[in-house]
């Protein structure tokens, strides 16, 4: 193999490794005449821009069948699904469950930020998954946050800290904070006095105390 059909190889390679996360799973799997309209879609072509040969596509599916291969990938060709299937996906479909349906029922965001994050891990999959992840949590008895920037201003806080930084805010909840500045020069304060406070220890004793009264 010549060192420019293997860079082609590569560049296909990549691309084809992204469809088939996204699309190919246990129960979705891909024919190679959907990789040939992908492949199509994104500009890959063989000669006179025609949909590229099926034997090249297939060359390009055996390079993964190496268990070896370094694209961290395993699939297989499944003959009673008469298709391709990702037997390694990054999340199996109850995961995503669990992550679309612990944003949508989080109090802490609005529901229009929990809409745009499960659209955001939505479009990663294809729509046989998509559809799966189609539901929406309500947060009963509770009051959702109203700030748009929550996670955002969430996660300053977190940098500051790491950094060991001052924050500057107009209101003391985290919920309800707004404008908070990007991580000071100055060292915070009240580090020490924190630390010293040991407040998992402090918890254990409340704990053991509430455990005292109720068995009185």
């Amino acid at each position: 193999m010549n060192r420019n059909n293997g860079r082609k190889i590569a560049e296909r390679l990549i691309p084809l490794r992204n469809y088939l996360i996204a699309n190919a799973d246990r129960t979705h799997p891909v024919r190679i005449e959907d990789i040939q309209t992908y492949y199509f879609n994104i500009g890959i072509t063989g000669k006179d821009g025609e949909p590229l040969n099926i034997k090249t596509i297939y060359r390009d599916l055996h390079a993964f069948l190496d268990r070896e291969n370094p694209y961290d990938i395993v699939i297989g060709y499944e003959e009673k699904l008469k298709g391709w299937v990702l037997y390694n996906p990054p999340f199996e479909p109850y995961e995503l469950r669990l992550i679309v349906d612990s944003v949508q029922a989080s109090k802490f965001i609005t529901q229009q930020e929990a809409r745009k994050l499960t659209e955001k891990i939505k479009q990663n999959f294809g729509s046989g998954r998509r559809y799966n992840l189609n539901r929406q949590a309500y947060v009963y008895d509770r009051i959702r946050s109203k700030n748009d920037s929550v996670v955002k201003e969430t996660d300053r806080i977190h940098q500051a800290i790491s950094e060991d930084k001052r924050i500057a805010f107009r209101y003391f909840r985290v919920d309800r904070m707004e404008h908070i500045s990007e991580p000071r020069s100055e060292p915070r304060e009240g580090k020490d006095l924190f630390s010293a406070k040991n407040l998992t220890n402090q918890k254990a004793k409340v704990f053991r105390c509430m455990r005292a009264r109720n068995t009185m």
